[in-house]
């Protein structure tokens, strides 16, 4: 079931942690807290840390990328595709 409109941001806020934290163990970092930005910030946020996941080249990061992305976007509503 997609969140409510309210609670997007918060879903969004969840995925880039559990994507900074993906990062950080491909490059094997200890992890960090993600700092909470204002919301308009969050895209930008996500595509860092996606970015910093697919830089590493860790075929496992990779694909547990695509399912938190997955299931980012099904929580966000969007259609699968």
């Amino acid at each position: 079931m997609p969140a409510a409109a309210g609670a997007r941001a918060e879903v969004a806020v969840g995925a880039v942690q559990r994507i900074a934290d993906l990062g950080a163990d491909a490059e094997r970092r200890p992890r960090r807290p993600v700092p909470r930005l204002a919301d308009p910030a969050l895209a930008d946020q996500l595509a860092v840390v996606v970015d910093d996941v697919l830089r590493t080249g860790d075929p496992a990061a990779v694909r547990e990328l695509a399912a938190e992305l997955t299931a980012l976007r099904a929580a966000l509503g969007f259609p699968a595709r």
